[in-house]
């Protein structure tokens, strides 16, 4: 599966929106996630220099449009 195999490599917002797009193609496929469920999995995505920034994230159970908004002023 494409999404499990998914680490960051380019750009934290197309990173982003390329594991949301395949979400959305699972939901299609009745295969559904939870948001928070993303959320997490996309964070441990990305390398450990976002460590103190993804816990704080984490903490603050932001959505997923302000995770992406966040980390792109980190990045």
């Amino acid at each position: 599966m494409k999404l499990s195999s998914m680490r960051l490599i380019k750009g934290v917002h197309e990173h982003i929106i390329q594991m949301r797009d395949i979400v959305a193609q699972l939901k299609n496929l009745e295969v559904e996630m939870l948001e928070s469920f993303l959320m997490h999995y996309i964070m441990n995505t990305f390398s450990q220099q976002y460590g103190p920034f993804l816990y704080n994230t984490y903490k603050d159970r932001q959505s997923i449009n302000k995770l992406m908004t966040m980390c792109v002023k980190e990045e």
